[in-house]
């Protein structure tokens, strides 16, 4: 089974000079395959400039998540900028935990 994932949202940055905000756009998409405990999966992500000099970002990682329980999942990626100010390159891991119901 296959699960597509889509977030968007909108931040407030605090800007030093001149002082006011900047507003920031954050989106993403991720596509996964659910075969079972293991889940790969592939991620596009946007994010506008968070400084008025800055750029904005557009990245891709992927990677694999797996589920030790119900509640409890590990997961690794690797990451790459594809356009704008991010890194050539990122390993990235991480620990999940379901809370609730």
């Amino acid at each position: 089974m296959f699960g597509l994932d889509v977030n968007a949202g909108v931040a407030a940055i605090g800007q030093g000079r001149p002082s006011g905000y900047l507003i920031q756009a954050l989106t993403s998409a991720a596509l996964s395959l659910e075969p079972g405990n293991t889940s790969p999966y592939i991620e596009i992500f946007y994010a506008s400039r968070d400084a008025r000099e800055g750029r904005d970002n557009l990245g891709l990682d992927v990677g694999v998540l797996y589920r030790l329980t119900k509640r409890v999942a590990l997961d690794a990626a690797v990451e790459t900028s594809v356009a704008g100010a991010g890194p050539d390159w990122a390993l990235r891991a991480g620990v999940s935990v379901r809370f609730g119901r």
